[in-house]
């Protein structure tokens, strides 16, 4: 064999990979599979293990993905809990988070009372004795606990005497609405 006829038979292949097998491997991020049929998909595989192949339970549900979108999953499926992950370490806990920044800024809007960043950061650094900076608990707040930041417009003491805050109606245990 020759080497032009080489080199025919490695262009004809990458071809034939473009073209032909490239489409079904691409054609598994289209489509959006729920955790329940990965597990039920799985769970298969494993029940018929000695005769299955990732292919045939790929035809036999009719997976998109072929066998390699199955491969995934069952090398997924043996993961309990998830990856390590690379990096630093969160300054606070979960429980740290919710109790002294998404607790305190949920009850004051409750309350319809502005809070500033800047009263949470001292709390926070007085309480848990780290320090963290303004930036990160303004990062925790929108990212972790998805709170939106709106600046509010402050009154003159005049628009406060002409727009006085709405009463709030205090109903005992008897009184139905209609």
């Amino acid at each position: 064999m020759g080497f032009k006829n080489l080199h025919w038979l490695c262009v004809n292949r990458f071809f034939h990979f473009l073209f032909c097998v490239s489409p079904f491997i691409m054609v598994s991020s289209r489509y959006y599979y729920p955790k329940a049929y990965k597990e039920k998909v799985v769970s298969y595989y494993y029940r018929h293990r000695p005769s299955a192949t990732y292919s045939s339970v790929a035809k036999q549900f009719g997976i998109a993905g072929g066998h390699f979108t199955v491969s995934r999953w069952i090398k997924q499926s043996h993961r309990t809990k998830p990856r390590r992950r690379s990096g630093r370490p969160p300054t606070l806990s979960r429980q740290e988070i919710y109790h002294l920044i998404e607790r305190r800024i949920r009850t004051t809007n409750k309350a319809h009372k502005p809070i500033n960043y800047k009263q949470i950061h001292t709390a926070v650094q007085q309480q848990v004795g780290k320090s963290i900076s303004l930036r990160t608990i303004q990062r925790i707040g929108k990212e972790t606990c998805g709170i939106k930041f709106k600046s509010t417009i402050t009154r003159t003491p005049q628009e406060r005497k002409y727009n006085p805050p709405i009463p709030s109606i205090k109903l005992s245990p008897s009184t139905t609405i209609c």
